[in-house]
């Protein structure tokens, strides 16, 4: 009877054994291994844990948080692909730098601009832009929480010219209010640079070809005043260099509001279909009788097959006056004065003019269509003329999407060609 109590008492704390086991022991292990997968962002096989309630609220409690982790997760993963896409489309240059100077982010534009390979993340600040002067602009904002701002040259070496960048380094405070980290912008101002220094140019140009004539205007005015009695004949030359200074003047006023009105947002060119030939030939019909005093022969050569193209008459009118206009002032008299249209490719015309005069420096040619560039300037004033003739050529043949282009040779000619694509290829942008 013993042995029965004694088998009978093993199975009982059996089965209280198992069901221990099921319900306190094997919950934590299944509850463990849970926790280990949330930790590592693996998605479980479940959260449903047998055993004690205890356990099953704790496994509800895991998958809520494991869902929230991917929202997390998730969210992260999208703000990191924004804030790259983000500095990948900036075209200057962006770099994070810490409160202890160490670089922790740089845009593709960056390491463009400095030519970095390598990832710098981590390194100094000179290790990584190697110029003295980022270093002091970064190391005043660590050091005071002030923006700081400097200027740098660099090496452009696939132009192999200088970049002028401008640096801005602004102060980034950290979460717990102890010490600033950094967010620096490199800005590529050589272009705004460039601006200037044509704009500081072309002021000095205006000045000076306005200070000429009105010097001597000035001068001869007081003459009149100061000699009333003057000789008739001296008073008529006076008053024919006031009147050859005006027109001056006037030329220059007309080509400065011409070229302003083409720099415009919006020329206003009325684009219309233009028979080439009947034109060219009426303006060489014109200017025969203009250039007559000078002996030249104006001819029109134009070729049997030249299309009409889309043009706007009055402007493309004025940059073949224009040239024209250059070409009688520079030949000598007896010569002759040819203006060609031909077919240049399946796309295009090329309306050229060409001269027997004195022709242009191979090292001014690049030159010749930048405002008030004169190649002989002592020339150029004597025979007249603003500087602004060629720049005026050039912007017109750009706004009906074509272009320009010279050749001359020293004592034997210019030619200057002007390539317009046919109605139907004009330019959109």
């Amino acid at each position: 009877m013993g042995w029965f109590v004694a088998i009978v008492g093993s199975v009982i704390v059996g089965l209280a054994a198992v069901r221990f086991w099921r319900a306190w022991v094997r919950p934590w292990k299944d509850l463990e291994q849970l926790v280990q997968d949330v930790i590592n962002g693996r998605a479980p096989r479940t959260f449903l844990v047998n055993g004690n309630r205890s356990a099953q609220r704790i496994g509800v409690a895991l998958e809520d948080v494991f869902l929230r982790q991917q929202e997390l997760a998730k969210r992260a993963d999208e703000d990191e692909l924004n804030i790259r896409a983000i500095l990948s489309a900036m075209r200057d240059g962006l770099a994070v730098v810490d409160a202890d100077g160490r670089v922790r982010l740089l845009n593709r534009a960056l390491r463009e601009l400095f030519a970095i390979s390598e990832d710098p993340v981590g390194a100094n600040l000179l290790q990584t832009f190697r110029d003295t002067l980022v270093v002091e602009a970064v190391t005043r904002t660590l050091r005071t929480g002030e923006p700081a701002t400097e200027s740098i040259n660099l090496r452009d070496h696939s132009t192999n010219g200088d970049r002028r960048v401008a640096i801005t380094s602004l102060p980034m405070p950290k979460e717990d209010g102890a010490g600033y980290g950094a967010v620096v912008l490199f800005h590529d101002v050589t272009q705004l640079q460039q601006l200037e220094q044509v704009r500081r140019e072309f002021v000095s140009n205006v000045s000076h070809e306005l200070r000429t004539p009105l010097s001597i205007f000035r001068g001869y005015l007081e003459t009149l005043i100061d000699e009333p009695e003057l000789a008739p004949d001296e008073r008529e030359r006076i008053l024919r260099v006031m009147e050859k200074h005006s027109m001056r003047l006037h030329s220059l006023v007309d080509d400065l509001l011409s070229l302003a009105r083409l720099e415009a947002p919006d020329p206003q060119l009325n684009f219309a279909p233009l028979v080439i030939d009947e034109w060219l030939r009426h303006i060489a019909t014109e200017w025969e009788k203009k250039a007559g005093g000078k002996q030249l022969r104006i001819v029109a050569e134009i070729e049997h097959d030249v299309p009409n193209i889309l043009a706007d008459e009055a402007r493309l009118e004025e940059v073949v006056h224009n040239l024209l206009d250059n070409a009688v002032k520079y030949s000598k008299a007896g010569r002759q004065v040819t203006i060609r249209a031909a077919r240049d490719g399946a796309e295009n015309v090329a309306i050229s003019v060409a001269d027997e005069g004195i022709g242009i420096a191979a090292a001014d040619l690049p030159r010749i269509f930048e405002r008030f560039y004169r190649a002989d300037k002592a020339r150029s004033r004597e025979v007249g003329g603003t500087g602004l003739g060629l720049a005026i050529v050039k912007h017109i043949a750009q706004l009906h999407g074509g272009s320009v282009e010279a050749q001359s040779q020293l004592g034997r000619g210019t030619t200057i060609r002007v390539i317009l694509p046919i109605a139907g290829h004009i330019a959109t942008s």
